[in-house]
């Protein structure tokens, strides 16, 4: 059945950090993201836009010709420097294309000022499931949320498993896509 689908996922590695989304892993999860893409019949997406899986995700939707909504916590500078171009990758240029793609009316700016930025991202993983829930509505199509991670839950601060679990509370089918080390 065609879905409208709500995407979170890992952003790429920091230098020496742990080994969740290594850069060198980009071309295979891209691979695995137009699989998902097509195999869901994905007719909108839902997401962020940080470096990783948001991005990648996004450009396939350009190429694929999806629609897409993108919500940031915050005005785009702010969130382009925070959270796209602090780690290896030309992730700022994406984001610039992106943006450019994308009507601005599905450029929503939450403008959350939360102090604690784990608060400002649940809150926007929130909204993510809540758009999707509306535009599948809308449509009378299949609400589901696609996992891009390495399926290992931080102790803290996991975007990715807040998704999880947001998701599976919504009635969403969940799918998953593996972004470490691949053999």
């Amino acid at each position: 059945m065609a879905s409208v689908v709500a995407l979170a996922g890992r952003r790429i590695d920091a230098v020496g950090a742990e080994r969740r989304f290594p850069l060198g892993n980009v071309p295979i999860v891209r691979a695995r993201i137009v699989e998902a893409l097509k195999r869901l019949e994905v007719k909108s997406l839902v997401c962020s836009a940080a470096c990783g899986a948001d991005l990648i995700a996004l450009q396939v939707a350009i190429e694929q010709n999806i629609p897409r909504r993108i919500l940031l916590p915050f005005e785009p500078q702010k969130f382009r420097s925070s959270s796209v171009t602090d780690r290896p990758g030309n992730w700022g240029e994406i984001f610039d294309y992106v943006l450019e793609q994308t009507p601005s009316e599905d450029v929503v700016n939450l403008e959350l000022t939360n102090k604690d930025p784990n608060k400002n991202y649940s809150l926007v993983t929130r909204e993510i499931v809540k758009q999707t829930s509306i535009i599948a509505k809308a449509a009378d199509l299949s609400p589901t949320t696609l996992l891009v991670w390495d399926s290992l839950p931080r102790h803290t601060g996991d975007a990715t498993q807040d998704m999880l679990e947001v998701s599976k509370s919504a009635g969403f089918e969940v799918h998953h896509i593996q972004t470490g080390d691949v053999s």
